[in-house]
């Protein structure tokens, strides 16, 4: 009998715990004004990017033989964009190049 009721009150201590640790107010950060300039952050820097719309094409000279590479900024303006910044600033003149043939 003593150990039913021990177990009776240790079950009501247990279940008194849940409720009033769950009955607690929980604070949530308001986080939409810091998404908000975050995301304006992430905008300007998208916008500072060297971007291409449309196509270009690159004529590389490798052993005295051209190579055209045609660049799509229209489904990645971005990376289309930077490579062509990059071969406008002569960062690939003189560079050696690996051209790998499969046969």
């Amino acid at each position: 009998m003593q150990r039913k009721i021990s177990q009776l009150l240790l079950s009501l201590i247990i279940v008194a715990t849940f409720l009033v640790t769950g009955c607690t107010a929980t604070s949530v950060p308001n986080t939409e004004v810091s998404s908000l300039s975050s995301q304006t952050t992430l905008d300007a820097k998208y916008n500072s990017l060297p971007q291409l719309n449309g196509k270009a094409t690159v004529v590389m000279t490798v052993n005295s033989s051209p190579i055209t590479i045609e660049v799509d900024g229209t489904n990645a303006p971005v990376t289309a964009g930077n490579f062509i910044d990059l071969v406008q600033k002569g960062v690939y003149d003189g560079l050696v190049f690996h051209r790998v043939v499969r046969e």
